[in-house]
């Protein structure tokens, strides 16, 4: 009887990060221009010609070439250094399908960034390689706030909320506590899988820690009570 492997699960350096390990200094640049741009860039982009939107595309390829180039990073076909379950199995499934997938490593660290060759061209993606025109909606359903407020608009309950900067003095945070039921739930706008989630929360020293675990991955910070 033929036994089959599983695929190990990392264990992280972070213990915020959990088994899904990535680069703060990155997800936290991401964060910034994510918050500046695109949700703005959304409500343009139909007025936008198809050729800047293309050029557009080619700023990770650009990007990662050029780290490639300064010898800060390399394209790795090894399967066995996927940052996480999800990524493998991804990547399995790519395999099987004949698609040449490879992850970015920067630094001598893997991260949760991938080139795929599809059809001659080369894809850049982050943790799921998602179609392009899926991607072409009227608003960023990535923004937790953005999401929770068309999930009131429409009535569907969701718990009290609110969403402040990194930057935001010590006094706003102070009032925003004291507003919400206690225990609290603190998370990254930006970002998945349960990253720097902070849950029970019952002190304003907790939640001056929670804002600064939540902080390290995204600049703007999610509340729930």
């Amino acid at each position: 009887m033929t036994q089959t492997n599983e695929p190990s699960v990392k264990k992280s350096a972070c213990s915020y990060c959990g088994n899904a390990p990535i680069n703060h200094f990155l997800s936290f640049l991401d964060s910034a221009i994510f918050f500046t741009f695109d949700n703005h860039a959304k409500k343009i982009l139909e007025y936008v010609p198809s050729f800047l939107i293309s050029f557009v595309d080619l700023v990770p390829c650009f990007l990662f070439n050029t780290l490639v180039f300064l010898k800060l990073a390399k394209f790795s076909d090894d399967i066995d250094k996927a940052n996480n379950f999800r990524s493998r199995i991804i990547w399995e499934e790519a395999r099987r399908r004949g698609i040449s997938m490879e992850q970015i490593v920067f630094l001598n660290k893997p991260l949760d960034y991938y080139r795929a060759t599809l059809n001659g061209k080369k894809i850049f993606f982050e943790s799921i390689p998602i179609k392009p025109e899926s991607l072409s909606v009227s608003k960023n359903w990535d923004d937790k706030v953005i999401l929770k407020q068309e999930f009131k608009k429409h009535e569907i309950p969701v718990p009290n909320f609110y969403a402040f900067s990194l930057l935001s003095s010590l006094s706003c945070q102070r009032k925003i506590f004291d507003k919400l039921k206690k225990p609290i739930i603190i998370k990254p706008r930006a970002g998945s899988r349960g990253r720097h989630t902070v849950t029970n929360i019952n002190t304003f020293e907790q939640f001056r820690k929670g804002v600064n675990i939540a902080g390290k991955i995204c600049e703007r910070k999610n509340r729930n009570e």
